[in-house]
């Protein structure tokens, strides 16, 4: 979904959303009938696709003097 007429706070919208979808398959939102799945884990890979939007993120809102 890379558009190349997309401004930065466009990406910037895409890029949060695309981060919160990425969090709702932690294992923190997989419940059964009891609660809590404890034996559940979020995979290396999903981990580093989190670290690397967070860091995109941080970067554009950064380059568009967004302050957190």
């Amino acid at each position: 979904m890379n558009n190349i007429n997309e401004t930065k706070n466009e990406k910037l919208a895409r890029l949060e959303q695309d981060l919160k979808d990425l969090k709702k398959s932690l294992p923190e939102h997989c419940y059964g009938k009891n609660g809590y799945i404890d034996y559940h884990s979020a995979p290396v890979s999903l981990w580093q696709k989190i670290e690397a939007l967070e860091e995109e993120i941080k970067i554009l809102k950064n380059e568009l003097g967004i302050k957190d």
